[in-house]
Parts: structure tokens; sequence; C-alpha cells
């Protein structure tokens, strides 16, 4: 069994493999990613010492013991970057609730749209969760592709940002977190809420 220190120096070792679609240089202390899905870029960090070569990025061992806990994360971190200009990283969410929904609201237009538009700034993600009106949310550009499904209850979301992607997510569910009683609001897929009985009459 590894412990903590033995596992992180584990994942700081692993070289990450350069793909044959991908250009990886380190500019001005930065690491920058460009594959199929877009860039991506990442401050390299006090410490921590990245090299390069044709077919391999390695985050070298810290000299400094203070910086090793930045080791393997600064590893996961570009390995993300990696698979995200490559794949995509991608997450469902669900909303639950007697006509909640979502839609696509062209913000220049005024009104709802069919389908996301990508790169449009205009381009809005509308929420209808209970309130008296609904909730407009700008859509991070490093979002690729997002699908509506069942009449707006189901949110398919890919983007090349893992971190960024997440925090959108997280960012619709904090207008409605889902409670324990009648289950209602935006869950993430595969989320379980422990439901509670209601008091008794």
């Amino acid at each position: 069994m590894y412990n903590q220190i033995e596992f992180m120096s584990y994942i700081g070792r692993k070289p990450i493999k350069i793909l044959s679609d991908t250009h990886v240089e380190l500019k001005d202390n930065d690491v920058i990613i460009q594959g199929p899905l877009g860039s991506l870029q990442y401050p390299q960090v006090e410490g921590i010492d990245i090299t390069i070569d044709e077919k391999v990025i390695m985050i070298n061992e810290p000299t400094n013991i203070k910086y090793r806990p930045l080791w393997s994360t600064t590893r996961s971190l570009i390995m993300n970057m990696m698979v995200g200009v490559t794949q995509g990283h991608a997450l469902t969410l669900k909303i639950v609730g007697v006509g909640f929904k979502a839609e696509f609201f062209n913000e220049k237009q005024g009104k709802a749209i069919s389908q996301f538009e990508k790169g449009s700034k205009d381009c809005k993600l509308s929420l209808k969760l209970g309130y008296s009106h609904p909730i407009y949310l700008d859509i991070p550009s490093s979002v690729i592709k997002f699908d509506l499904y069942a009449k707006g209850t189901v949110l398919y979301i890919q983007g090349i940002d893992k971190a960024v992607l997440s925090s959108f997510a997280k960012s619709i569910q904090s207008f409605r977190p889902p409670e324990p009683y009648k289950g209602k609001g935006v869950l993430f897929n595969n989320e379980i809420i422990r439901r509670k009985e209601g008091k008794k009459k």
C-alpha cells in the first residue's frame, strides 16, 4: 500500500505522452498545449520544473520538499489539458421539478433559440427553476458542445477545460441545489440524494 507521499511521487514521475495531433511548447514559463479541439495554457508555478521533448512532458521531482505536494497536482492538471484539447471533458446534469427546465437564449435577439451557438457571446443559458424570473448564465468559451434533452431537463456539456466545466456545472446547480424531501433541483448524473421523510401532521 502506498502512503500519501509515495502515491504523489508515483503520479508525479509518470511522463505525459505527447499525442501526434497536438503541439506542446513552453513559452514565458507557461505550458501551452494545442490540439484539434482548442488550446489551453498552464502557468508554471514556482518550484516545479517542466521539460518537454518530442514525445513526452516530464514534471521533474522538486528539489525542495515543500513543493512536493504540487508535483503530482501539476502532472494531473497538465494531463487534463492534454485530454481536454484532444477528446474533451463531459458531464451531464438533470433538472428535476415541475416546470423546471433549461433553454438557450440569444441576448441580442431577445428570444429563446433551439441550439447552442458555439463562440457566440450572445448565446446564454436560461434556467427556469421555480423563481419569478429566468436565470441567465454566460456559457464559458471553453465549452465546445452543449445539448439539451428531455424538454430541457437533461443537460450534456462538453468542454476542453475540466476545471472551468466543473465550476460552470456547480454554478448551475447552486441556483437550485437538490433538496432531500421531494428530490427537486439540479443533480449531477448518477448523483444520489438521500431522501428525508417530511414532517407528519
